[in-house]
């Protein structure tokens, strides 16, 4: 039977053909009448969709894998996903030499004219090439139930916003309005033809990474090339040596930097990987040294920015990198900072490394890799660390040697301070000494004998490397008289620390009337025999309570003092009662976490008056200026604080 039908009427409604009346003839296979009739049928037509590709993030790095997201878009823009079984061609058609698409099965390869997603492009490992982009051509056959279009008629026909093109500008996403079907020679990559006609392109471009030392500062600005769409940017570091200020080099080669406040914008860091952590600190500052020593903060220029390697850890690096942004108010340039551990901290005009320690176990601590792994971890620069160091412990043959301070007028002014709760506290046992002993009462762990390298060699009748018998503090002073003023011990010129309790120092009063006295009467041999016998003498007549050589004594390389451990935020613990022995802080595994954390706890002391704190950037004071100000908490003495900074410029980080 054959059947003839004509079409008499079409009710046409958003493009599907509705009850239309059909005329057909229907003639009977083996002769016979015609036989006329009138019927309805619905015929549909074609629904038309938009071929829609996009990498999910549009920069990569060596070694990334990047994934393709396809979806189908109808004539609103309205966006849908794909069935996991539609099979699409897939060929690259820039940056052949960067990488291989990834088939879900683990075939790699240039071209596939059939697979199906998840679609990935795996980057190499290292790149011997000059191309910095990837674009894809991703395709789809169109079916008897739905036509398929390139994505590109689709924003023909749609014009982007300005703000939709604003927003593609600033992201690089590519959305497949950069290339039209004929813009494309395909057989670039492949000596395949490309099948289908329904594409997107996306596409995604090679970031340009920056290596920074962990405690390192650079600088960096933006410049551009050209003009309008064409202009050309780059980001590049401004070099200068640490204390100086930056200065921009000559624009050349049509290079121009640009020099706007706008450039780096309130917020140009952001983490590269989602729950990473910031691994630089950022500022609009620099600090101004005079030669070694801090001055102060200065702004810098605008359209500079300084960054300084903060965070670094063992296999974590991914985890620390930064996306660094820059823009001239309409176009968007980006690199990746990542920070790097360096090999030794030293500067160059310093001879003597000090890279080396002993320790309590009599083993060799390598004190640079030692301050990069726990500074690195916590945020603190290892060269902050090691000018800590190097102001504190005591140096024999170029090395640091683990360290022993009793404190003597830390020891009065704890027990006369004006809040009798912590007075009560420090004269609870254990560990408080007196007639009975070394205040093994209430639990108390007895003085460690098996340290080794303790310095300095104290002048007592002991085995031990600690005092281990009660002593008074006058007593003490006396026979350590070395440890307790500044100065040649072949000079009559001493300085000596103030006491906490009287205001001026009652010590230096007597110290210098008695070495003019007897500087004037006697040779200075003489003179510096008779002041040390008579200010000793004072010592031992005034100052007759048992001296704290275990509560009001610091310890180690950064010479904690053990009332800090117990006390501060971060216990040692803080019951006395299951506290270990003091002198376990020499132990410098022991001591790191109490002296990070403390140094931390006094930055963020400081910040706070600021409303800031330690993961904010471009603090109101500035970085030195604020880690100056801690370390004058953690010990008030004069010049303390400028010395840590002024020391930390020996030693700056090296690859």
């Amino acid at each position: 039977m054959k059947v003839i039908k004509k079409i008499e009427r079409l009710n046409k409604t958003k493009g599907r053909i509705e009850n239309p009346a059909i005329e057909f003839i229907i003639i009977p296979s083996e002769g016979g009448e015609e036989i006329f009739g009138i019927g309805k049928a619905e015929i549909k037509k074609p629904a038309v969709f938009y071929i829609k590709a996009n990498f999910t993030e549009p920069e990569f790095e060596v070694g990334d894998t990047l994934d393709v997201i396809v979806k189908k878009v109808d004539e609103f823009g309205n966006e849908s996903s794909f069935a996991d079984s539609t099979d699409f061609e897939v060929g690259i058609v820039e940056g052949c030499d960067i990488g291989n698409i990834l088939k879900p099965d683990g075939e790699e390869g240039q071209y596939f004219l059939s697979m199906k997603m998840p679609i990935k492009f795996i980057v190499a490992d290292s790149l011997e090439t000059d191309s910095t982009k990837v674009i894809l051509r991703v395709g789809i056959e169109s079916t008897d139930d739905t036509t398929y279009l390139p994505y590109s008629e689709f924003l023909q026909n749609n014009k982007m916003t300005e703000k939709a093109n604003s927003q593609k500008t600033k992201s690089n996403k590519n959305d497949g309005a950069s290339f039209a079907e004929d813009d494309i020679t395909f057989q670039s990559c492949s000596i395949q033809d490309f099948m289908t006609d329904a594409i997107d392109t996306p596409e995604a471009e090679l970031v340009e990474i920056i290596e920074i030392m962990l405690g390192e500062t650079k600088y960096f600005g933006l410049q551009m090339k050209g003009e309008g769409t064409s202009a050309e940017y780059k980001i590049c570091e401004v070099e200068t040596e640490y204390g100086n200020a930056p200065v921009f080099p000559e624009d050349a080669d049509g290079w121009i930097w640009q020099k706007t406040k706008t450039v780096w914008g309130d917020d140009p860091a952001e983490v590269v990987d989602e729950g990473g952590a910031s691994g630089v600190y950022w500022e609009k500052k620099y600090p101004l040294f005079n030669g070694k020593s801090f001055k102060k903060m200065e702004n810098l220029n605008d359209g500079l920015i300084r960054v300084i390697g903060r965070y670094w850890e063992e296999g974590k690096e991914a985890n620390y990198k930064v996306k660094l942004t820059a823009n001239d108010g309409a176009h968007y340039k980006t690199i990746i900072v990542k920070v790097v551990k360096p090999n030794d901290l030293l500067s160059d005009d310093e001879s003597i490394s000090y890279k080396w320690a002993k320790d309590i176990r009599n083993d060799d601590l390598n004190i640079d890799d030692f301050l990069i792994e726990n500074g690195g971890k916590h945020g603190i620069l290892p060269q902050l660390l090691k000018g800590q160091i190097f102001q504190e412990a005591i140096r024999e043959n170029d090395k640091f040697w683990p360290s022993y301070r009793y404190e003597p007028w830390q020891d009065i002014r704890f027990r006369n301070q004006k809040n009798q709760d912590n007075v009560e506290y420090y004269l609870k046992q254990p560990y408080w000494v007196d007639a009975n002993g070394m205040g093994l009462e209430s639990g108390g762990e007895p003085v460690p004998i098996e340290h080794q390298n303790i310095r300095p060699i104290l002048n007592y009748s002991t085995s031990t490397p600690y005092p281990n018998n009660p002593m008074k503090i006058g007593e003490y002073v006396s026979d350590n008289w070395a440890q307790y003023y500044v100065g040649s011990s072949s000079s009559l010129n001493r300085k000596f620390s103030k006491h906490p309790l009287y205001g001026p120092n009652e010590v230096q009063v007597i110290w210098n009337y008695l070495s003019k006295y007897y500087g004037k009467r006697d040779n200075k041999t003489d003179a510096i025999f008779q002041s040390e016998y008579f200010v000793k003498q004072f010592l031992k007549d005034n100052y007759i309570e048992f001296a704290q050589t275990r509560k009001a004594s610091s310890y180690g390389y950064f010479q904690m003092l053990y009332t800090t451990a117990i006390t501060g935020k971060f216990k040692y613990p803080r019951r006395l009662g299951n506290s270990p022995a003091p002198e376990k802080l020499s132990d410098h595994e022991i001591a790191k976490e109490y002296v990070m954390n403390h140094l931390l706890q006094n930055v963020n002391i400081k910040l706070r008056g600021k409303n800031e704190s330690y993961s904010d950037n471009d603090w109101t004071d500035g970085f030195e200026k604020i880690w100056l100000e801690s370390y004058r908490l953690y010990n008030g003495a004069d010049d303390y604080a400028e010395s840590i900074i002024r020391n930390s410029k020996k030693f700056s980080p090296k690859l």
